[in-house]
């Protein structure tokens, strides 16, 4: 795998654990089904994803960035769809997790 296809994979692991962790709140304590599945199947695609990214990338790095990707979609997720407010710091928050995710690259 090279630098560049770890870095889409790992974004991509970023994202899907964003998805992960909507379907953990949608499956109301694994009651629903749909929700329940899709936990299993992202679990699976994250950690598979993960397992090949960390072969090329340094694992701190790995994890610092896909855990900023997933907060960063999940923030967005949860604002678009779920009605959550945003203050002055919340965004600069956001902002400083971009500039750490750029500054890993």
């Amino acid at each position: 795998m090279s630098i560049t296809l770890a870095w889409t994979v790992l974004i991509i692991a970023g994202v899907l654990e964003a998805l992960w962790a909507i379907s953990l709140k949608l499956s109301d304590g694994f009651t629903k089904l749909f929700p329940t599945v899709m936990i299993v199947v992202f679990t699976i695609l994250i950690f598979y994803m993960l397992s090949k990214v960390m072969k090329v990338l340094p694992t701190g790095i790995a994890y610092c960035v896909w855990t900023g990707i997933s907060i960063l979609c999940l923030t967005a997720i949860e604002y678009f769809f779920f009605g959550i407010q945003m203050s002055w710091i919340k965004i600069f928050s956001i902002f400083l997790i971009i500039i750490g995710i750029f500054g890993l690259r």
